[in-house]
């Protein structure tokens, strides 16, 4: 009776809870949950048949649990808790969701809402095999750690394939020793940035996440020391470098891959190799280059520092391809710096908007730069001490600097250096000294601007050589860098005691000197085919002065004028000063000082056809006593230029092209590259049809055109030479004609059968004259004496000659080169030299140089001889069959 009274208690009591269950249910629409809070110190699984899981109080994970969550679970956090894996000992959270079948953090709150929760929470001793997969984690930021993940210390789970949204700060916040693998996540509308990592730990276990939304698109770099490797890698958020500087050192190695986009806050720098070995790999690419730039939201230039390169960086960094902007902030003032003996190779970058330099260099450090555009920086693109500019700067372009120039800051060269013209002409900003057996060399195309007291001193105290060799086509130019230039702008060239008989001047213009253009103090370099003017202002205004015993310069081919004095030698200076233009100098064109020397001053151009004024007979430029000036010139036509039209004549039907082709040469006959050739049609059906073309390293300019009528065209082309003088071709000539109407072509008819026939006796065989490929039989050779004297009634020379021209070439040897327009029974050439132009000439060559036939048209011939170091003349004798010889020259040349 008692049991039956229990049972029925029992069973009251049961319907008493069933009942208040489904009361309070149906009156607060509450379903089934599973709490949790506390210490987890052992391993569990919360279940998909449990779900979803509340956490009503905070969750701390430790002493070796593994907390298993099964696919497709929501977990909900009532406010301000959270869940801790690895704070107070070893734990592994396995949250291995699928896409059909996520795992869901969220909120419990009936209207979500971002910093309802904490968060989950990643301490030191969470254990390595922890990983979030297919999760979603939401509403968190709640509390200090303002993030939805917190990685901290050591801690380094796996979340991969997560969706990472709605946290009052961060997504996933990581701290400096914290490294966790995140990879393909959507992290999004996160009121920070989606990630934040240590610079020191970010690396390529960071990739492939995405997202939009967030307070920064950006995974934050929080700035400090990079003492170990690392490589970002590019993702849907750019990086965005914050807190403080980064400096990387300690041998460790930065890979920044192509298609990276980099943003520094203000003022932030990021350095290589200040404290330590460091490099920076960041090698961009074309299509995918690497950005450096400001994070503000509106970039101007000095928004950051910029990238510096230290002493300690590695031979081995490269940036290529890149970017970099909106730097210049601080005292280095550049959007690259580099330091002491920093080499790092910059190569196709782009470099802008700087509120200084775009690239500066130390008086210490010798970048490679190459192919960059640098543009719109407020200083100077790039800057260079003198001892370090050389070959490894090249191909940079640009607009828009401060100067567009080359900054070559000033002091002692004391290494040999090769400068290259790019884009930007070298502008020095202080004198150079050159010496300790340095070599100079700026190559053809050159422009170099100097201003102020600059001097550029060659030989001074020490052993120094200058090679300013320039082309008639691509010239060097040193002048001044006023904006409207006059006479003494700057000092001049100066070469010392100590200048090497190497030091050469080629095709060079200098101009706006003071008292001097150039000064030879005991120096002899040789200066050919220059223009030397407008020196002067307050000053002596000299073009080039010489002094000293050990003062013998050649200078040939020159142009020298509107200087005060052309050419002035003092202290028994020997200058030989031949084929030059010397005009409107003011006060003299040569003036020598030395009574026991009397300068060689022949086969000059004074301005006047009756030669020089002062001590000579004309009205050109004045000479003074102790000047030999003659013979002098009617005209400068010395040192003549060629231009060779060809083909001479040519047949071709209407509608078709026809190509001349132009070649340029100077006057060794050596071919000239850059020099820009006009072509004229001046008369025929297409009269008026004119192009210009380059020519090139072969000399060669072309002009095609398409026939459209019947009629001889006559072509000539022209060039302006280095001097100023128009040099015109040969006339040349193009025949077009109608294209023939065919006419049927009749059926063939039988022919009948051949009648034979005897054969008549062979014909002796005609002597056939000889042709332009005859090779003569052998034949006693003439035996001139040694200084053959043509008589006025001697027969027409054997050939037409059209030049014969001598010059110095690398390693002491004379190259003599004739042309002949014809040759009429001309067997060959002799070759004499002397030292003096009216001494006695001595045959040089052992046997005939035999000649290339009869009616040989436009003939070529060379010859090379080795004498010792001096001045010599050198004459051609051209001999005929019957033994008559005339001889042709003398030229000249000075061998050092």
């Amino acid at each position: 009776m008692q049991y039956k009274k229990w049972v029925s208690k029992s069973l009251s009591s049961l319907a008493v809870v069933c009942v208040s269950f489904l009361l309070t249910m149906f009156t607060t629409g509450a379903t089934y949950a599973l709490n949790h809070s506390g210490a987890i110190t052992s391993s569990e699984t919360w279940a998909l048949a449990d779900s979803p899981h509340i956490v009503t109080a905070n969750v701390n994970v430790y002493n070796g649990a593994v907390l298993t969550i099964e696919p497709g679970c929501q977990v909900k956090f009532d406010a301000g808790t959270i869940i801790y894996f690895g704070l107070s000992g070893a734990s592994t959270l396995n949250a291995a969701g699928t896409s059909l079948n996520p795992i869901t953090f969220t909120s419990n709150a009936g209207t979500p809402a971002a910093g309802d929760w904490q968060g989950i929470y990643f301490g030191a001793s969470t254990s390595g095999a922890t990983i979030m997969d297919y999760c979603t984690v939401e509403y968190g930021g709640n509390g200090g750690n303002d993030t939805n993940i917190y990685c901290q210390t050591t801690s380094a789970p796996t979340i991969q394939n997560c969706t990472i949204r709605h946290s009052d700060g961060y997504g996933i916040y990581c701290d400096n020793n914290s490294a966790p693998t995140l990879t393909n996540n959507t992290i999004s509308n996160n009121g920070s940035f989606p990630i934040s990592e240590f610079c020191n730990q970010l690396d390529s276990n960071v990739t492939g996440n995405t997202g939009s939304g967030n307070g920064t698109d950006a995974i934050e770099v929080r700035g400090g020391a990079i003492t170990s490797s690392h490589s970002w890698v590019v993702q849907d958020f750019y990086f965005k470098v914050s807190g403080s500087n980064i400096n990387v050192y300690n041998g460790a190695t930065l890979t920044i891959p192509p298609g990276s986009l980099v943003k520094f806050d203000p003022g932030a720098i990021i350095y290589f190799g200040l404290s330590g070995v460091s490099t920076l790999n960041a090698a961009g690419t074309s299509g995918n280059p690497i950005t450096f730039t400001s994070n503000e939201s509106s970039p101007a230039a000095g928004d950051w520092q910029g990238i510096y390169f230290g002493a300690s960086t590695s031979g081995a960094t490269i940036m290529d391809y890149c970017t970099v902007e909106y730097g210049g902030n601080g005292g280095y003032n550049a959007n690259i710096y580099c330091q002491s003996t920093s080499a790092p190779t910059i190569q196709n970058c782009t470099i802008r908007h700087s509120d200084g330099y775009g690239i500066y260099c130390d008086n210490n450090s010798a970048p490679t730069l190459t192919n960059n555009t640098i543009s719109n920086n407020g200083s100077f693109p790039i800057s260079e001490f003198c001892n370090q500019l050389d070959s490894n700067v090249t191909g940079n372009t640009g607009s828009g600097n401060g100067t567009n120039a080359i900054e070559v800051r000033g002091g002692a060269m004391t290494s040999s250096h090769t400068w290259i013209p790019q884009d930007f002409y070298f502008n020095i900003t202080s004198t150079i000294n050159v010496y300790n057996s340095a070599i100079w060399t700026i190559s053809p195309g050159s422009l170099v601007k100097l201003h102020g007291d600059i001097i550029l001193w060659i030989g001074l105290s020490g052993t120094a050589t200058l090679i300013a060799d320039g082309t008639s086509g691509n010239p060097i130019t040193f002048t001044s860098n006023a904006s409207s230039p006059a006479a003494g702008d700057w000092d001049g060239i100066y070469f010392g005691a100590s200048t090497t008989g190497s030091t050469t001047m080629h095709y060079c213009t200098v101009e706006y000197g003071g008292d001097f253009n150039i000064s030879c103090a005991s120096a002899s370099p040789t200066i050919q085919h220059c223009i030397i003017r407008n020196s002067g202002g307050d000053l002596a205004g000299v073009g080039i002065t010489t002094s000293g015993s050990a003062a013998q310069p050649l200078i040939s081919c020159s142009t020298i004028t509107n200087n005060k004095i052309g050419v002035y030698a003092t202290s028994n200076a020997n200058p030989t000063i031949v084929d030059c233009s010397i005009t409107a100098n003011t006060t003299s064109g040569v003036s020598n000082t030395t009574s026991a020397i009397t300068i060689d001053a022949e086969n000059n151009w004074w301005g006047s056809s009756d030669g020089p004024s002062g001590v000579g007979p004309g009205s050109g430029d004045a000479v003074s006593n102790y000047v030999d000036y003659t013979p002098f010139r009617t005209a400068f036509d010395s040192c003549l230029e060629t231009i060779v039209l060809s083909p001479a004549s040519e047949t071709n039907l209407v509608g078709s092209q026809h190509t001349v082709t132009a070649t340029v040469e100077d006057e060794s006959a050596e071919p000239i590259e850059g020099i820009v050739v006009s072509f004229n049609i001046t008369s025929g059906p297409h009269a008026g049809g004119n192009v210009t073309d380059t020519t090139d390293a072969n000399g060669e300019a072309t002009f095609t055109y398409t026939g459209t009528l019947e009629g001889t065209d006559t072509i000539e082309a022209s060039f302006v030479d280095f001097h100023g003088r128009t040099r015109t071709s040969n006339a040349v000539t193009k025949t077009w004609e109608a294209a023939a109407t065919p006419t049927p072509t009749p059926s063939p008819s039988p022919s009948p059968e051949p009648t034979p026939s005897l054969s008549p006796e062979p014909s002796p065989t005609p002597t056939v004259k000889p042709t332009a490929t005859y090779v003569p039989t052998p034949t006693p050779e003439p035996s001139p004496s040694p200084t053959p004297q043509p008589s006025p009634t001697e027969p027409p020379t054997a050939i037409e000659l059209t030049e014969f021209k001598a010059r110095v070439a690398n390693g002491g040897t004379v190259i003599l080169k004739w042309r002949t327009a014809t040759e009429v029974d001309n067997a060959g050439f002799n070759i004499y030299r002397a030292e003096q132009r009216n001494g006695s000439y001595a045959q040089i060559n052992n046997t005939l140089i035999p000649a290339k036939g009869n009616a040989t048209s436009d003939a070529r011939y060379r010859y090379e001889d080795t004498p010792d170091a001096g001045t010599y003349y050198y004459k051609l004798e051209d001999v005929d069959y019957n033994g008559v010889s005339t001889m042709h020259g003398p030229v000249r040349v000075r061998l050092e």
